[in-house]
């Protein structure tokens, strides 16, 4: 007898408003039921997505409808993590809103999971600035003053993953460079010479991530850039007729490169520094046509030699993993 009573007892204290709530479902992974209309609050207890509680008919807040736990004292659901059973139209309404409590992976795993992501390719542009070249066309007459200008570069460079690398560090691909650099010269009875050089270059190109988290990413590359230059060599004796000439020629470029990343400085974009050592290969540069006579500053060397040099690029610019 004493249970009946007792059960009458529980059913008078904490239902008297269930006996009209509205049915819900919960439609998240795992809802957790706080004691407050608080997210702060204590969580009283968890369900899990399918099963089925009653809401008072009047939200708490926006946020929040109101129930009871297992032990029958009032909790707090969030209105995200259940849909009600209004039973009318407003059932039409229901969004069904990702679930940010479902930790489980979807299937099938992606390939060599955990340590494997979908960025499998790289782009990076870069404009840099690199020390001077001295080489020159050997004029005939001895050089009084010379100024050689610094070396403009802006390189473009694509990679991939290499396969074969299980880290996942080692990236190969192209690179591709264009280059500009003048420089002037005086002889000792007041003749001028300029000189305009472009060059463009491609070849391979492999890095491997030294360092690399979500943040950074510390790279070492090496590349091999095989380049066609122009040189124009223009004096100022207007006396004769070809006083401007183009000389034209390959090279082979051997670079070493350090690149420092910092990740996601705009949306998926992310800014780079690079440092390169570049080895500039002997190389000749000649003319398509000899001049009329080999007066003024043409000389009967008519070929412009470089031996080995060497060139420090420093460059800034962007990158994208893809």
């Amino acid at each position: 007898m004493k249970k009946i009573y007792y059960y009458l007892f529980f059913i008078l204290t904490f239902y008297p408003q269930l006996s009209w709530a509205w049915k819900a479902k919960i439609s998240v992974l795992e809802a957790p039921l706080y004691q407050k209309s608080n997210q702060n609050s204590k969580i009283a207890q968890y369900l899990r997505k399918g099963e089925e509680i009653e809401v008072y008919p009047k939200k708490e807040n926006k946020f929040f409808w109101k129930t009871i736990d297992k032990n029958g004292n009032d909790s707090f659901i969030l209105d995200s993590h259940i849909q009600v059973y209004f039973n009318d139209k407003r059932e039409f309404n229901f969004k069904r809103k990702k679930d940010n409590t479902d930790y489980r992976l979807e299937e099938p795993l992606p390939n060599k999971y955990p340590f494997s992501d979908d960025i499998t390719q790289r782009g990076i542009f870069l404009v840099g600035l690199a020390s001077p070249l001295k080489s020159h066309y050997p004029y005939t007459k001895p050089i009084a003053e010379e100024s050689f200008g610094n070396h403009f570069e802006m390189d473009l460079i694509y990679s991939k993953k290499v396969e074969i690398d299980k880290f996942e560090r080692s990236q190969f691909g192209t690179i591709f460079n264009i280059g500009y650099s003048s420089s002037k010269f005086k002889t000792l009875d007041k003749y001028t010479s300029n000189e305009f050089t472009w060059e463009l270059g491609l070849g391979p190109y492999i890095s491997y991530d030294a360092l690399r988290n979500k943040s950074i990413n510390l790279s070492f590359a090496f590349a091999l850039s095989i380049g066609y230059i122009q040189r124009v060599v223009s004096i100022s004796d207007k006396k004769i007729k070809d006083n401007v000439r183009p000389f034209t020629g390959y090279n082979i470029e051997p670079r070493i490169m350090v690149n420092y990343t910092k990740k996601n400085f705009f949306r998926s974009m992310n800014w780079l520094i690079s440092g390169q050592l570049k080895t500039k290969l002997p190389f000749s540069l000649t003319p398509s046509s000899l001049p009329e006579e080999f007066t003024s500053l043409w000389s009967h060397q008519d070929s412009i030699e470089s031996g080995l040099q060497n060139q420090i690029l420093i460059s800034f610019g962007i990158s994208n993993d893809f």
